[in-house]
């Protein structure tokens, strides 16, 4: 059973220095946030080798994150599945299981133009997904379940019914010339309670 799981990009300070409409903004901003930088240096009256062993790797860091998240593209939805009848539980503190009803939506043929179908039980918190079998008919029902590492999901954390949990279906598709995938959700979203232990 192939599990991923996903981490989101931390937005750095320097984001509105650096991003704007998706893009690096001119030099001349480059230029200023270096002024400015010197500017603290002399307020702080920070030496200059103090301030590169400390300051400087920071801003190095918070200047890669905020090229990172410039560059990444929001999640593309096609409503392509409507899923119903969602239900997830563990039966221990490493096993969660997923089972749901699917109807393609009118027009859609199979296979479904993605190399596999994920199934996200626990968003928007955790970023887990399990593998589904490939869908063989336009109606059914799936299930899957995943082996989750130990101490890979704070369970505590999901307990609040507001925030948890999102159910949905993503397809995963690879961009040619890199081996990067990229998630399509392809359903609705269901709500459903936090997972509970259950035989």
């Amino acid at each position: 059973m192939n599990i991923t799981r996903h981490f989101g990009v931390c937005k750095s300070p320097l984001d509105p220095l650096f991003c704007k409409g998706g893009k690096r903004r001119a030099r001349g901003d480059f230029r200023e946030l270096t002024v400015s930088f010197v500017i603290c240096l002399q307020a702080l009256k920070l030496p200059l080798r103090r301030a590169l062993r400390t300051v400087f790797p920071f801003c190095l860091l918070s200047l890669s994150l905020s090229l990172v998240a410039c560059s990444s593209q929001p999640e593309e939805s096609k409503s392509l599945v409507k899923i119903s009848n969602v239900k997830v539980w563990r039966t221990d503190e490493q096993t969660l299981k997923v089972s749901l009803a699917y109807d393609l939506e009118m027009g859609v043929r199979l296979p479904l133009p993605y190399k596999e179908i994920l199934v996200f039980p626990l968003e928007p918190k955790v970023k887990l997904a399990g593998t589904l079998a490939p869908f063989a008919l336009h109606v059914g029902t799936v299930g899957v379940t995943l082996s989750i590492p130990k101490d890979a999901v704070d369970w505590e954390d999901l307990n609040d019914q507001d925030t948890c949990c999102l159910v949905s279906l993503k397809g995963v598709k690879e961009e040619s010339g890199t081996k990067t995938p990229r998630y399509e959700r392809i359903s609705n979203e269901v709500r459903v309670l936090p997972p509970q232990l259950s035989s």
